[in-house]
C-alpha cells in the first residue's frame, strides 16, 4: 500500500473526514497511482501553524483546543480511496493547483512510523494493519 503524508492539522482533517481533498502541485504519474486505490494517511512531524489549526475550526465547527488535542504527528491516521484529480474546485478546502480527490476515508488506529516525501511504499507489515 502506497502511503501519503501530509502535514498537519490536514492529515487529521481528511482522516475524520472533514477535509475530501488533498492540494498537491503535482499529478500522481501514470500507473503509479490508479483511481479506485487505497493510500495510507500519514501525518507528518511538522508541527502545524496555529492560522491553519485556526482555518480548520472555521470550516468544521470544531474548536481550535479539540483539533489540536487530536493531531497526531508521525502517525498512519487512516486510509483513503484516490479518485483523481481536479485543477478546479470551489470546497473551502482547495489552494491548488492541483486537488486529489479522496473518497472512503477509514480511520485506524494511529500507527507511528517515519513518513517520506511523494508517494511512498508502506512496510508489508504495516500495511497489513492499516488495511
Amino acid at each position: 500500500m502506497k502511503a501519503l503524508t501530509i502535514y498537519e492539522p490536514w492529515a487529521t482533517m481528511i482522516a475524520q473526514g472533514h477535509k475530501p481533498i488533498e492540494n498537491r502541485s503535482w499529478v500522481p504519474p501514470k500507473g503509479l497511482l490508479k483511481p479506485g486505490e487505497r493510500i495510507a494517511i500519514h501525518a507528518s512531524l511538522r508541527k502545524p501553524e496555529p492560522e491553519d489549526i485556526e482555518f480548520c475550526a472555521q470550516v468544521t465547527g470544531l474548536s481550535v483546543g479539540v483539533i489540536a488535542a487530536h493531531l497526531r504527528p508521525g502517525h498512519i491516521l487512516a486510509t483513503a480511496q484516490y479518485r483523481g484529480v481536479q485543477r478546479e474546485s470551489t470546497s473551502p478546502w482547495y489552494v491548488g493547483p492541483v486537488a486529489w480527490i479522496l473518497g472512503d476515508v477509514r480511520e485506524v488506529v494511529p500507527v507511528q512510523i517515519r513518513g517520506q516525501q511523494g508517494l511512498w511504499e508502506l512496510p508489508s507489515d504495516v500495511a497489513a494493519g492499516v488495511s
